[in-house]
Order: C-alpha cells, then sequence, then structure tokens
C-alpha cells in the first residue's frame, strides 16, 4: 500500500486493518467510491490517514454529503484531506462555513479560499483571520461561528 514502516501512519494503518473485517472494509470503501472516489484516491486518502478507516459508514456518509452538495466540494478534494473525517460536522466544518457564507455575502472575503484547507486548520488560524478582524464590520460572524446560524451551503462554491 506504499507505507513507511517507520513512520506512525504505518502502526496507525496495520491497527485499523486489524480491527475491522474484510466486510466491514469493503463496505466503507464501497461508500467512498459511490461518492465518485477512484481506487487511486482510496488508497492515497488512507495512506495520509488510515484513521479514516475505524469511521462509521454513516459517518462517512454524511462527510461527504455534507462535503459536496452543502460545501460545493468534489470528491477529489475531500480524497487529499481526509482528516476531515475525523472533525465534528456540527462544530467544526457547518460553523466555518456560516462564518465564511457570511463575509462573502458582505463581499468582504473576495480571494479564491481553499476550503479543505480551512476546515482542517487548526482554531486559532482560522480565528484570526476570518472571525477577530471581521467582528465590528461584521458581528453575525460570531454568531456563525458560534453556530448559531443556518449554513444555506455554497451556491457556487468557493
Amino acid at each position: 500500500m506504499g507505507f513507511e514502516p517507520m513512520r506512525q501512519s504505518f502502526i496507525l494503518a496495520v491497527r485499523c486493518m486489524s480491527i475491522i473485517s474484510k466486510v466491514r472494509w469493503e463496505k466503507k470503501k464501497e461508500v467512498l467510491t459511490s461518492f465518485g472516489w477512484s481506487e487511486d484516491e482510496f488508497l492515497s486518502a488512507f495512506r495520509v490517514q488510515p484513521m479514516l478507516m475505524i469511521c462509521s459508514e454513516k459517518k462517512i456518509r454524511y462527510v461527504m454529503d455534507f462535503l459536496m452538495n452543502k460545501a460545493g466540494l468534489k470528491p477529489s478534494d475531500i480524497a487529499r484531506c481526509p482528516n476531515l473525517f475525523l472533525v465534528s460536522v456540527e462544530r467544526r466544518m457547518i460553523p466555518r462555513c456560516a462564518v465564511l457564507q457570511v463575509l462573502m455575502s458582505k463581499a468582504m472575503v473576495t480571494k479564491k479560499l481553499d476550503l479543505v484547507w480551512l476546515l482542517n486548520s487548526n482554531k486559532q488560524y482560522f480565528e484570526k483571520k476570518f472571525v477577530t478582524p471581521f467582528m465590528e464590520d461584521a458581528p453575525e460572524v460570531i454568531k456563525a461561528y458560534q453556530g448559531k446560524m443556518v449554513f444555506q451551503g455554497f451556491s457556487n462554491g468557493l
């Protein structure tokens, strides 16, 4: 599968493969491919984040559905950052997307953003770049970041 035996990801991969039955493994892989992942994308994502396969089929479907249908990402975008399966849609993804939606609606963010990177970035970075600088001019970002605003989805992507 292309792992370096001396890296932590190798240990995680062995652990994942040892606790998941072949049937479960195939079902989870089938879910990912049903959303458009290729065999190469699946293997690449597993190499990057073996813990992806610990997620339930329900969580995998939920994350893929949200990221593709609400956030407007392509399957290949999601495959390059499988860490997204390990974070909460409700506590991280929706609030961050809602903040970006507020900022975009007010034309306060105009450049093309890498949503995958922003969803995966740490809390301090996101707050420093997208919440704190806009709190005065767009107080709605606070409500959005606290999860008190509904995220409608990005109609045209980012």
